[in-house]
Order: structure tokens, then C-alpha cells, then sequence
């Protein structure tokens, strides 16, 4: 079994335990060196005592067994009463006679051996030696150790140094809780500065400064100047961010007021192109004029979406209206879009989608958008009778959409760059086709933030170009109610108002107003208008609207202003009526913007008639 000893958790107990293990092992390990030297010096000095003695009492016993005297015999042996170790000692004649004998205690039964190998046996060292008088054996000296005595001060002395070692670990456990105290706690200090500086950002913190001119010190003063450099960074760092945040909101209001500037005389020049469209009758130089007048307002629009939708983009903040539609509305709703354009310019459109494309999830007007361009751009680059096509598929996990034109194709030098912001392949002054060559950047962008990927490809100059989307279809995915696309689209063609329809229309602008009330008012309403929220305000007890289409940005007080003030009022009929929001503040915030302050609709300009009175038409059949 794996026997380990568990490590202490702090920098402090690993410090006091290492001092304490190299203290413990070295002072236990000098003290047993030093107990067996004890040992080793003291059982020789006994037996070098006892070797000299017993040589001794044998070379002065030769005169006596010489001479017979055994008084002089017992007198010599007496001498070892001055090792208490000494059992006995007996002076033997040559003929093996007891001749004198020293005895100090009763013999315990003993082995026989010399002195230099000390045999023992039980409690006792027996030795023997000769005794000789010029090289004549006269007897024998035979002498009993009891080593017992040497073996109590062996282990008294033993124990002393056991209990001096257990004392010098003691001392050396408490001195290495002291010395790591003394070590770590600059350590200890340095680590709660820099947990309350984790914990709360706080970088003003500094360590105590620490006495002394040691390392410790030296990390500490180093560790406060790191603090000092990072406070300052980041001092410098919240600065910027504040500055590049106002930078933003500074250019998200000009975004906004460049759109709604943009937006807003695009509205009536739109809207009035259309009525005078439909004004011309038989008068084909009038509709070309108000046709190209349109088609013209149309190419604007986009290029201003264009320039908008790029900065959201970069910024991160465009937004999808993530839901379930119909594949087969959109690419209706984008071939309409760029149905005039085709005509035209003499260009057949072809469209082929397979029964079998499923309900996709995702942005339906910004996949409409990615389409929309895609089939302008073929339409702005195929010549007079070519074609544009758009043909949809299910292609393996996926929905496959493929825009293929007979125009003036890519050279294979440009296809990777196709999709890049501001490149374009002809940038030259002198160049065909205009645009500011962000269109399928976009394209690319949206596509992609539906999960999906675009692709271009061409045979080279002069021999068309193609672009396939593939879109994922979510789980459980089926393919819509067959007619559901055309039947929706047929109930917005139809849509009519009720005769008389009472409809309040509020615009400072007085081309956007004259137009919006001229549309109305052919649709069959009786339409009042109001330059501002004052006037508007002043006109529904007298009018009594069943519906308000207001819009937001206007001097004084905006449409926000002019709905909260209208459901405020005490008259529930007045104050519960209809309202529509017609602005060109058209970014989704301003959709979610102007319905919770009390909007039902919400409608971005410019806007044509058909969508115009489809809303109005819906809002008063609710």
C-alpha cells in the first residue's frame, strides 16, 4: 500500500513543514550517529579497563602460585572490587585447583572465551588467561563480567540523548513555525493585495511597503509599481473605451438622423413617381418618365440600406427578426422588387423552385434583402436581352439557392475578392456599372449570420456569373401549404379600405403628408392632415380619426410624444384609437421603439402606395 503524507495547503505550512522535516531529520540523524559513537566508546573503554586489570591481577599472581601464597593470591585478586562489573576472579594452579578465588556475587553459568572476542552467554563475559613466569606456565586467571551495569548506562545515556534530541525537535517545530512566519507573511501580504485587486478591480490598492532590503522587499516595491502601471493603463484604457462609446452613440445618432434625412425625401419622390405612373394612362412618355423617376428612387434606397446596413455590420449590432417563412414569398418579393429594372432592359427572368423546399427559419426580409441584391446585380450586369435566373432546391441538410445571369461574367483573378467591402473589379473612373461595391459584402455578412454560405463562380469574361446560398433547414422542417405564398400576396393585392375610412395624417413634411393623403384618399378615406403633434392633438376631438398615421421625427414634439399624449386621454374611443408609425427612422430598435410607446404598426419610409394601404387595411379591419 502507497503511504503518503499529506501536504499542507498555505505557502506558510509547507514552509514551517519543510523546516521542521530538514530539522527533524538532521537533528534525529546526529543524534543517533552521535548515541552509537556513545556506545561503541563506552563498551570499549569498559572492555579495555576489564583487558588491563585481568592482565594485571595475572602477571602479579605468578609469584604467588610460584611460591605457594595463597593469602598474597586473594590480595591481588581483591584489586577488581575497583570494577563493580566483576563477578568473580579465580586464580587456578597448574594442575586445575582453585588456588585463590575474588567473589563478588554467585556466578551465573558462562561460556568460556578470551577476552579480545567477548563470547557471551546469558548476562555474563567469562575470561581466561594464562598466567606465566619467564615463559613457564604457572596457572590460569579466569575472570566473570557482568556487563548488566555497562548496559544501564548504555541505555541511560541513550535515553539522555533520545530526550536531548526530542527537545531539539521541539525547539526546531517552534522555531520553523516562527521562521515561516517571518518568511511568508510578506508573501501572505502580497497575496490578499492581489486577491482584493482580482476581486475588485481595484487598482488604487497597494501593498505595505516591507522593512529591509531583501528580495521580499524588493518583490513588494516591484509589485506596487506593477499596480501603479496597470492603474495608469487602465485609467488610460476606461478613457478610451469611454471616448471610443461616445465615438459610437455619436455616430449611431448620425446614422440615424442620416438615414431619417435620407429617407424622407426619398418618400414623396418615390410615392408621387408611382401616382404619376399611374396617372400617365395613355400617355407613354409620362409613365417612362415617372418609371425611371421610380426605378431611379428605388437604386437610391438600396444604396443608402447599403451604406447602413455595412456600418451595423462592422459594429456588430444588425439584428435578425429570427422566424419561420416561406422561401418561396421571399424570392417572390425579390423578383418584384426587380421586375421593372429587368423589363427595362429587355432582360427575361426565370424562376424554378422545387416543390420539396421546406419552411426556413430565420430574417425573411433579410434574406429578401441578400436576394434582392443578388438579382440586381445580375440585372445591372447582363446586357439588353439577356437573362437572370433564381432557382431554389433542397441540397442535403440544406436549402440551396443559385442566381445565375448571362452578363458580363468575373475574371477568375477577382473571384476571391468578390465578396470584399468597397472592391470592385472596374473602380476606374471610366467604368460601366456604378455602385459602392458593398452589396455582397452584405450578402455575405447576413448569410452567414443565418448559418449559412455564399459562393460565386464564373467561366470568365463575357460568359455570366453565378452565386449559390446555402441556407440549413431547422428540424422537422416541411414544405409549405401549396398557394400559401401567392394567396397571401393576392389578400394584400386586394386589400381595400372601408369607404370613408376617417384617417388622420401627421407630417411635417409637407410633400410626404400631401402624398400620403393623396393615396389615402384614392383608396376611399377621408383623410385629415396635421403638420405637427399640436395640430394633431387640436384635430381628433373635432375629426374623431378611426385611425392615426403619424410620423415620428418632427420639430417641437415627435410621434413618441404625440401617441403617449393621445392614450392619455380620457376619451376611451380617442384614446384607444389605431395608430400607425410611417417614418424613416426604419432600423428594427425604432420598430420595437414606436411599439412600445403605444403604436400598433410600424412601417419604414420610403414606402409604396401598395404596402402603404395594405397596412392602413389591416390595421382597420382589426
Amino acid at each position: 500500500m502507497n503511504l503518503r503524507l499529506p501536504m499542507p495547503a498555505s505557502f506558510h505550512d509547507k514552509v514551517a513543514w519543510l523546516v521542521a522535516a530538514i530539522s527533524t531529520v538532521s537533528i534525529a540523524s546526529v543524534a543517533i550517529v552521535l548515541a552509537t559513537v556513545n556506545h561503541y566508546d563506552v563498551r570499549g573503554a569498559a572492555f579495555d579497563s576489564l583487558r588491563a586489570q585481568a592482565s594485571v591481577a595475572a602477571l602479579n599472581s605468578g609469584a604467588p602460585l610460584v611460591f605457594g601464597d595463597r593469602d598474597t593470591a586473594t590480595e591481588v585478586l581483591q584489586a577488581f572490587k575497583a570494577m563493580p562489573g566483576i563477578d568473580t576472579a579465580t586464580l587456578y594452579a597448574l594442575d586445575g585447583s582453585v588456588f585463590a578465588r575474588y567473589r563478588r556475587a554467585p556466578t551465573a553459568g558462562a561460556a568460556r572465551g578470551l577476552l579480545g572476542e567477548l563470547p557471551t552467554s546469558g548476562s555474563r563475559l567469562v575470561s581466561s588467561l594464562p598466567v606465566e613466569e619467564k615463559g613457564q606456565r604457572l596457572g590460569r586467571l579466569e575472570v566473570s563480567y557482568d556487563p548488566s551495569g555497562l548496559e544501564r548506562q548504555l541505555w541511560a545515556s541513550a535515553l539522555l540523548a533520545t530526550t536531548v534530541a526530542l527537545s531539539a525537535i521541539v525547539l526546531a517545530l517552534l522555531a520553523s513555525r516562527a521562521l515561516a512566519a517571518l518568511v511568508t507573511r510578506p508573501v501572505a501580504i502580497l497575496t490578499r493585495t492581489a486577491e482584493r485587486v482580482s476581486a475588485t478591480g481595484d487598482y488604487s490598492v497597494r501593498a505595505p511597503a516591507l522593512p529591509g532590503r531583501d528580495e521580499l522587499a524588493s518583490l513588494a516595491g516591484s509589485f506596487n509599481g506593477m499596480l501603479e502601471r496597470i492603474e495608469r493603463q487602465d485609467l488610460d484604457l476606461k478613457a478610451s473605451r469611454e471616448e471610443a462609446e461616445e465615438a459610437s452613440r455619436l455616430k449611431d445618432e448620425f446614422l440615424a438622423t442620416l438615414s431619417h434625412e435620407l429617407r424622407t425625401p426619398m418618400t414623396p419622390i418615390l410615392g408621387w413617381a408611382q401616382i404619376l405612373h399611374r396617372l400617365a394612362g395613355s400617355d407613354a412618355k409620362v409613365a417612362q418618365a415617372a418609371e425611371v423617376i421610380e426605378r431611379n428612387a428605388v437604386a437610391q434606397t438600396r444604396i443608402i440600406d447599403d451604406l447602413l446596413d455595412m456600418s451595423r455590420i462592422v459594429s456588430g449590432k444588425i439584428r435578425l427578426d429570427v422566424r419561420g417563412y416561406d422561401p418561396r414569398e421571399v424570392i417572390d418579393a425579390a423578383l418584384d422588387a426587380v421586375r421593372a429594372a429587368a423589363q427595362a432592359r429587355g432582360i427575361a427572368l426565370h424562376c424554378a423552385v422545387d416543390a420539396d423546399v421546406p419552411m426556413l427559419r430565420g430574417d425573411p426580409q433579410r434574406i429578401q434583402q441578400v436576394l434582392w441584391n443578388l438579382l440586381s446585380n445580375a440585372t445591372k450586369f447582363t446586357g439588353q436581352g439577356g437573362r437572370v435566373g433564381i432557382e431554389a432546391s433542397l441540397a442535403g441538410q440544406g436549402v440551396r439557392i443559385r442566381v445565375s445571369d448571362t452578363g458580363s461574367g468575373i475574371a477568375p483573378s477577382f473571384l476571391p475578392h468578390v465578396f470584399e467591402r468597397f472592391r470592385q473589379a472596374d473602380s476606374s473612373a471610366t467604368r460601366i456599372h456604378g455602385g459602392l461595391g458593398l452589396g455582397l459584402a452584405i450578402v455575405k455578412q447576413i448569410v452567414e449570420l443565418h448559418g449559412g454560405s455564399v459562393s460565386a463562380s464564373s467561366a470568365g469574361p463575357g460568359q455570366g456569373a453565378a452565386f449559390t446560398i446555402e441556407l440549413p433547414v431547422p428540424q422537422g422542417a416541411h414544405p409549405p401549404m401549396a398557394a400559401q405564398g401567392p394567396a397571401r400576396d393576392a389578400a394584400l393585392a386586394s386589400a381595400s379600405l372601408p369607404p370613408g375610412l376617417r384617417v388622420l395624417v401627421v407630417d411635417d413634411e409637407a410633400d410626404t403628408r400631401g402624398w400620403i393623403a393623396r393615396v389615402l384618399a384614392d383608396g376611399g378615406a377621408d383623410v385629415r392632415a396635421a403638420a405637427s403633434a399640436a395640430e394633431a392633438l387640436a384635430a381628433l376631438a373635432a375629426f374623431r380619426p378611426q385611425l392615426l398615421l403619424s410620423d415620428i421625427g418632427m420639430p417641437g414634439r415627435d410621434g413618441y410624444a404625440l401617441i403617449r399624449d393621445v392614450r392619455a386621454l380620457p376619451d376611451a374611443a380617442l384614446a384607444s384609437v389605431p395608430a400607425l408609425a410611417l417614418t424613416a427612422f426604419a432600423r428594427a430598435e425604432d420598430s420595437a421603439r414606436a411599439i412600445a410607446a403605444g403604436y400598433q404598426l410600424h412601417l419604414g419610409k420610403p414606402v409604396d402606395e401598395a404596402r402603404l394601404l395594405a397596412a392602413v387595411a389591416s390595421l382597420a379591419a382589426d
